[in-house]
């Protein structure tokens, strides 16, 4: 399975790829890539309200692997 198999099953919110090439290239600007990209999502979340955001959370976690009858 791959992160955008991931993706299209609702398993994950985002797939962060790799920003300049492979990491290992250039640790610290990937990094600085990661952080900023991980605060922004924080940032979203934490405008939800957090009876909403857990409700919202309950019932994708909830639906994983949830069999709806079409292949």
């Amino acid at each position: 399975m791959t992160s955008k198999d991931c993706l299209e099953l609702n398993v994950v919110d985002i797939v962060i790829d790799e920003i300049h090439g492979a990491a290992h290239r250039d640790p610290e600007g990937n990094s600085r890539e990661l952080k900023k990209l991980i605060t922004e999502q924080f940032n979203q979340l934490e405008s939800i309200p957090m009876d909403i955001l857990l409700k919202k959370r309950v019932k994708k976690f909830a639906s994983i692997g949830e069999f709806d009858g079409e292949q």
